[in-house]
């Protein structure tokens, strides 16, 4: 069912004329990255060469957004924007990829922890809506503001195709921060921590899988 969303993301962004080409390419990108997530043919958890199998899918979806978007790409500007949303696909599925294959190590379960990792990209993507209120209470506090906005995965797509999407019809209707003072965090420091928690998730993985097999080890020793 959520890869049939993520398709008809993709159908919802070609089927609205009146959509903003931006918040196109935006739709666009969340819906390839939900559907390389979950559609089968993600790097093979027991592969050897998991990290490049892994980059490999990345690549593979981040170039399919890109060919999507290419109907959009009337002007320069929006090919360029357009490249520099399909590598958002990539650094942003490749950290949910990694989660996931984490995820699953630790609980020992793929459906469990592809709906836990659903659920944590849903909130923190929708951040600024359910955190909206607190944003409102805390309108002085701007380091506040700043950083409910910074969560959501939504506005690093959004800086990478130029367009202030909470400022769009849509969030300015079911959101407070059309009337708030915000900063979004550049794309340079967004772009780092992705990529250094992807580091220190597939780091994680590799040392947990490390460990349980020392621990094989161990006991196939002991029965020995």
């Amino acid at each position: 069912m959520l890869v049939l969303a993520g398709i008809a993301g993709t159908g919802i962004a070609h089927g609205i004329t009146d959509i903003p080409v931006p918040a196109r390419q935006i739709i666009l990108a969340a819906s390839c990255i939900l559907t390389g997530l979950l559609l089968p043919g993600m790097a093979d958890s027991r592969s050897p060469f998991l990290e490049l199998s892994l980059a490999r899918w990345c690549v593979l979806t981040a170039a399919a957004s890109f060919l999507l978007m290419m109907p959009y790409a009337f002007r320069t500007a929006q090919l360029v924007n357009s490249v520099y949303v399909s590598l958002g696909v990539f650094i942003l599925l490749l950290l949910l990829c990694s989660l996931l294959l984490l995820a699953h190590a630790l609980l020992g379960d793929e459906p469990t922890a592809a709906l836990l990792v659903i659920l944590l990209a849903s909130a923190c993507s929708t951040a600024p809506l359910w955190l909206g209120p607190l944003a409102e209470l805390a309108g002085s506090n701007q380091t506040l503001v700043d950083a409910i906005v910074a969560i959501s995965p939504l506005s690093y797509l959004a800086l990478l195709a130029d367009y202030d999407y909470l400022r769009s019809a849509w969030f300015y209707q079911h959101s407070p921060f059309g009337s708030l003072r915000y900063n979004y965090p550049s794309t340079l420091s967004l772009t780092s921590a992705y990529l250094t928690l992807t580091a220190l998730l597939l780091a994680a993985r590799w040392q947990l899988q490390r460990k349980g097999r020392q621990v094989s080890g161990h006991l196939h020793d002991y029965s020995a």
